[in-house]
């Protein structure tokens, strides 16, 4: 099993690495990097998926799929924490010029890597409108039943807009030095929520530039939300990440101990 400490990330010296971060998801990540349609060569991008500490083989889209994956651990299937940790865990690490960022549900149409290495600004963003797609044709895309066209057929919209950071994880890039120069996203959201609004406030303080691309855009695949706030415990967490937000200043943008951060705990 590759971890990360047998991992050698001199092959993320390419010109755009897309990292996914995996907590259980491998039949998503499967379907949907399968998706991604570039003229771009391989040896100037690759995948890379970190499984947070829930292994699952993807040897299977080893080479082919140009996609390589690691995990990391110890396996602890039932605690969930927030996803800002396996994010830098990458960003520490990575020797990519461009960092691309999308969770396994997200399919992007469009050759969306020849986009990012011709952007004229420092970050990327995917254009609206967002979508969403429904249970039941997600359940039969993952079975190679429904195609991407009825993915995007079968769907609610939502507009994507320029001045928030509202489905910014749907995709986006970001120059690799950047992020790490910022130390990443903020270690104190230990929950599953606000790190990304976060760190996208904290680029925004910085002057950076989004540019947004028309010519593709991000279909969200239906899935269980076990971090939705509609428990008394979820409820409770997303008061407590929204407090932890609002006490923040965006411009203080460069976090975490810097001996410490983007060590995935």
């Amino acid at each position: 099993m590759m971890t990360l400490d047998s991992f050698d990330w001199s092959i993320t010296n390419r010109e755009l690495v897309i990292f996914i971060p995996n907590w259980g998801r491998g039949e998503y990540v499967r379907q949907t990097v399968k998706t991604i349609d570039t003229m771009v060569p391989l040896n100037k991008w690759l995948v890379v998926v970190i499984n947070d500490r829930i292994h699952e083989d993807l040897s299977d889209l080893d080479g082919f799929e140009n996609t390589v994956y690691l995990t990391f651990g110890p396996e602890r299937t039932t605690e969930g924490r927030g996803d800002a940790f396996m994010r830098n865990v990458a960003i520490k690490r990575c020797q990519s010029k461009w960092f691309f960022q999308k969770d396994p549900e997200i399919i992007v149409t469009g050759d969306f890597i020849q986009n990012i290495l011709n952007c004229p600004t420092d970050m990327y963003r995917l254009s609206g409108p967002a979508q969403k797609t429904r249970e039941d044709t997600t359940k039969r895309f993952l079975q190679g039943k429904s195609t991407i066209y009825e993915c995007s057929k079968d769907a609610d919209d939502y507009t994507i807009d320029p001045d928030k950071f509202v489905y910014c994880h749907f995709g986006f890039a970001v120059k690799t030095k950047i992020l790490r120069d910022m130390r990443g996203y903020d270690e104190d959201y230990k929950k599953m929520y606000c790190a990304d609004r976060d760190l996208y406030m904290r680029l925004m303080a910085q002057g950076i530039q989004p540019t947004f691309d028309p010519q593709c855009h991000p279909i969200h695949l239906w899935h269980t939300l076990p971090w939705y706030p509609n428990t008394p415990k979820t409820k409770a967490d997303y008061a407590e990440m929204q407090s932890l937000f609002a006490s923040k200043d965006p411009q203080q943008f460069i976090r975490n101990n810097p001996d410490t951060w983007g060590e995935g705990d």
